[in-house]
């Protein structure tokens, strides 16, 4: 889905975006030349090959992972104060200015449809925090810091086919916490691309990873 544009120039409006840019990211990247997030949780080779793409074609990278390294921000999205510090990082380390952020964190956690009420609740405040909560609060971050420069900014949030289609019946908090990552994201690209601040869901099917191995194996 892209935000602000037609689906059709998705590509080409991110490319713009990101030459010369600073991106960071969390599961999501920061910084085309500014920064943008990027979050390692669950699709680490994945997010490895985004990560190095990008810079290899000149971009100000800044990623995250839960557990950091030497060139990734550390940070647990489940702690509240994670998104604004991943963020405050990032902008420190590029300079101030961020361009593109990149909303790429997410779980894909089961919970039996008769689990036990405290369980499936955990399961449900696990996954909302993590998929939804803190891409939210980095958005938000991203928002007031592009309308602070006066600057063009972009969003770009990765959701699920399961936010269109529905789950399994393991699955009814992931679905629900892409829907909600859709209508987020939709609702940004109304609200400020007047600002010139677009905001994009991508909406991927499967794609063979270390967090939909297990499920496939079951199909």
């Amino acid at each position: 889905i892209a935000i602000g544009e037609t689906t059709t120039r998705l590509t080409t409006s991110i490319s713009r975006s990101l030459n010369g840019a600073n991106i960071g990211g969390a599961g999501s990247f920061t910084g085309a030349p500014r920064p943008f997030d990027w979050d390692q949780r669950s699709t680490p080779s994945r997010h490895a090959a985004a990560y190095e793409l990008l810079k290899s074609r000149g971009h100000n990278v800044v990623g995250h992972s839960s557990k950091g390294s030497a060139e990734l921000i550390a940070g647990d999205l489940e702690d509240p104060a994670a998104p604004r510090n991943i963020w405050d990082t990032a902008l420190d380390e590029l300079d101030g200015r961020i361009d593109v952020l990149v909303n790429n964190a997410g779980i894909y956690e089961a919970v039996a449809d008769n689990a036990p009420d405290d369980e499936w609740r955990a399961a449900w405040q696990r996954t909302l925090t993590i998929n939804l909560q803190a891409s939210a609060d980095l958005s938000k971050l991203a928002v007031s810091h592009f309308l602070d420069l006066g600057s063009p900014g972009r969003i770009v949030n990765v959701a699920s086919r399961a936010g269109w289609r529905g789950d399994s019946p393991q699955h009814w908090h992931y679905a629900a916490s892409k829907a909600a990552i859709i209508g987020m994201t939709k609702t940004i690209a109304r609200a400020y691309a007047a600002d010139g601040i677009l905001a994009f869901a991508v909406a991927p099917g499967f794609t063979v990873s270390e967090m939909t191995e297990e499920y496939l194996e079951g199909r």
